[in-house]
């Protein structure tokens, strides 16, 4: 409560009251349309990353102009479900040791002479 001496008339407080309406109208509208011109950049950021992601292979850009620090695109083929049962078959035969031993060697040059 104001003291007695700087209390408001009744029509002081009514063009008070006004004039804070008034302002705070103005300040609603900067609001809007600051959240409008946030949305709008929203909108081209998102285009912008959109077209940045694009390469020779989806848009009219010529491959020369890809980048060369990216990866190229994989297939376009979905994967397969499983392993090809012969690819599974000629993996369990092989020797996966990491380096071959005397007799390992030995035995396979022996196979091959006698083969001849």
């Amino acid at each position: 409560m104001l003291p007695a001496s700087r209390r408001l008339s009744y029509d002081d407080s009514v063009c008070v009251i006004n004039e804070l309406l008034s302002r705070q109208t103005v300040l609603e509208l900067q609001l809007a349309a600051r959240d409008a011109g946030i949305a709008e950049l929203k909108v081209e950021n998102a285009e912008s990353k959109r077209r940045l992601a694009q390469g020779s292979t989806d848009s009219g850009k010529p491959p020369s102009t890809d980048s060369p620090f990216r990866k190229p695109p994989g297939s376009l083929r979905p994967p397969a479900a499983g392993p090809m049962p012969a690819m599974v078959t000629r993996a369990t035969t092989w020797n996966t040791s990491p380096t071959p031993t005397k007799s390992s060697t030995t035995g396979r040059r022996q196979a091959r002479r006698g083969s001849r």
